[in-house]
């Protein structure tokens, strides 16, 4: 099975890579925020243990706040002025 972003990846040029790498991880910021929602209701409405609520709670916590940096690293410039370089790695080159 052959997945359509691939192709696409490969055609970008370093700054659009970095910038489709961050569209991702925009949408997985939502996702745990909905997450996070989910888990509050299910708390509240006793479908969860306090403790078992928590513990995830603080998962998803620790997951944003690596996202919400990665997604700024991704965003900001760097000295130099360039974009950053994507983490996505290019099967062509050479390195």
């Amino acid at each position: 099975m052959r997945f359509p972003f691939l192709p696409i990846s490969r055609r970008a040029t370093p700054e659009e890579r970095a910038e489709i790498y961050a569209h991702f991880i925009s949408i997985a910021r939502g996702s745990a925020a909905e997450l996070e929602t989910l888990l509050l209701l299910a708390g509240r409405a006793k479908l969860l243990r306090d403790e078992t609520a928590a513990q995830l709670l603080d998962d998803v916590e620790r997951v944003s706040r690596m996202l919400n940096r990665l997604h700024f690293r991704l965003k900001e410039s760097p000295p130099n002025g360039r974009p950053p370089q994507s983490p996505i790695p290019n099967p062509e080159s050479s390195t």
